[in-house]
């Protein structure tokens, strides 16, 4: 991948989803401002794997389910059409979660 410059937006937890997980104009124009503001590489923060249930804060941004794939296929179009390169920080969510996902893990390896 090749980045124009060594800027990068960390991934940030910024609660602009929709109320559903979904992303929204808000959302899709906050992170084409950053872009269109110079960043090289833009990692969009907080997307929750396992939405509602492992979602920490109100209005996180929701991968579980290909409902959500068209906002975040809006959203890195808008800073790929910029010229900047996009990313995704993926989470868990809420430690019980995470507890949960680890024991699922160990008993399906026997």
């Amino acid at each position: 991948m090749a980045i124009r410059n060594r800027l990068l937006m960390c991934p940030l937890g910024e609660g602009l989803a929709n109320s559903d997980g979904t992303i929204g104009e808000r959302q899709i124009a906050y992170y084409g401002a950053r872009a269109q503001g110079g960043v090289g590489l833009v990692v969009i923060g907080s997307a929750v794997v396992a939405y509602p249930r492992a979602a920490f804060v109100a209005n996180m941004t929701a991968i579980s389910d290909k409902k959500y794939l068209s906002g975040l296929a809006a959203m890195a179009a808008r800073v790929l059409r910029i010229g900047e390169c996009a990313g995704e920080r993926f989470v868990a969510g809420a430690m019980r979660s995470a507890a949960a996902a680890a024991s699922r893990l160990a008993r399906s390896m026997g």
